[in-house]
Parts: structure tokens; C-alpha cells; sequence
């Protein structure tokens, strides 16, 4: 398969770049962020382009483990490293139509409070920096998927997502794809997510 010409790339890029941007334009961003943190709900963030999807989650710790503080006992512990483990297991999160053929590109989770910091020198962790009591904890995953085609794609199954995740009982979405931008909200017992229709 010859390799893509440097046009082509640009294209890709350029068009990337616009589409976030049109989404930040409109204002959807600063609606997302004033509802970023509510115990019980999520934001999701789509990206469809011609071979690939883009799923981003923003969730308050509280929603996807029941606490919002660095682990205290051995029992948060194993829940936090299985928290973290799940959601680096994207392809068993989602249940892509398998006539898409997506495959899991790569996975990035951001847990300030639960991930293990390094140690330092004299051998001892260090705390996290965030792990004050009564802050607010979020947790981010992204998930990039290459896909064979997207055409069509105008629903996303949850369910998985919400099997895995007892507390969290609603989502607000944002999708952005080359026919246009869309807002999609689902609450349990919903398992899809819909949007464009």
C-alpha cells in the first residue's frame, strides 16, 4: 500500500484542525465544561473522521468509582488499578458496529488521584499533588480508533460503558463529523446514544 503524500497529510490535518475548532466556536466547549462536574454524570466528546473515531470521556472520579480521594485502603487501591485497567481496555468498553472494522489505535487516561506517582529518590512515593480531601477529582480517557469506514455512524452503544460504571447514570455528548455537529444526552436504562437524526 503506497504511503500517503505529504498533500494528503496536510489535508487530514488542516481538516482535524477545523473541525475542533468549529466545535470550539460554537460555544459547545464552555457549555461542556460548566457541566463537567456532576456526581452521576459524564461528558463525551466524539470525533468522526472518513477512517477514524475519537472518544473522549470526562467523568468526575465519584461517577466511574464512588470516591473522589487518592486511595486509602487496600480495597481502593484494587478498585482504582481495576478503574484504571477498564478504561484502558477500550475495545471491550465500546461495541462498535463490526462493519466499521475499527481497531484500537491508542488509549490515554488521566487520573491525578489514582494513578501511582513515581517514587522518589529515597525510595518512598510521593503523594499525588491533588490529594486534598475535599477537592474535585475528574478522571479522562481518549480512545482513537482506526476504522475502515464511518459512514452512517449516527449512534454510539453505551451499554458496555454503562455495565462497567454503576454510578454513572447519564452522559452528555458532543459530536463533531463531516455532516456537521450534534449534542446527544442519554440517561439509564438508555444503552445508545444517538444523534443527527
Amino acid at each position: 500500500m503506497p504511503l500517503p503524500s505529504s498533500l494528503t497529510l496536510m489535508r487530514v490535518g488542516l481538516r482535524r484542525c477545523w473541525l475542533v475548532a468549529a466545535w470550539l466556536l460554537s460555544g459547545q466547549a464552555a457549555i461542556a465544561a460548566e457541566a463537567a462536574h456532576a456526581h452521576g454524570a459524564a461528558q463525551l466528546e466524539l470525533v468522526i473522521e472518513q477512517r477514524s473515531l475519537s472518544i473522549r470521556l470526562d467523568a468526575p472520579q465519584h461517577s466511574l468509582l464512588g470516591h473522589e480521594h487518592a486511595p486509602r485502603t487496600p480495597a481502593q487501591q484494587q478498585a482504582a488499578l481495576a478503574l484504571l485497567s477498564r478504561l484502558r481496555d477500550g475495545a471491550s468498553l465500546w461495541a462498535l458496529p463490526p462493519g466499521l472494522k475499527c481497531v484500537l489505535r491508542s488509549v490515554e487516561v488521566v487520573a491525578p488521584l489514582l494513578q501511582q506517582p513515581a517514587p522518589a529518590a529515597g525510595g518512598k512515593a510521593l503523594a499525588p499533588a491533588d490529594a486534598q480531601a475535599d477537592s474535585h477529582a475528574d478522571v479522562q480517557a481518549h480512545w482513537q480508533f482506526d476504522c475502515a469506514r464511518v459512514d452512517g455512524l449516527r449512534q454510539l452503544d453505551i451499554g458496555r460503558l454503562l455495565d462497567a460504571f454503576a454510578g454513572l447514570q447519564r452522559l452528555q455528548a458532543q459530536v463533531v463529523s463531516p455532516s456537521g455537529q450534534y449534542q446527544a444526552n442519554a440517561s439509564r436504562p438508555q444503552r445508545l446514544l444517538a444523534w443527527g437524526r
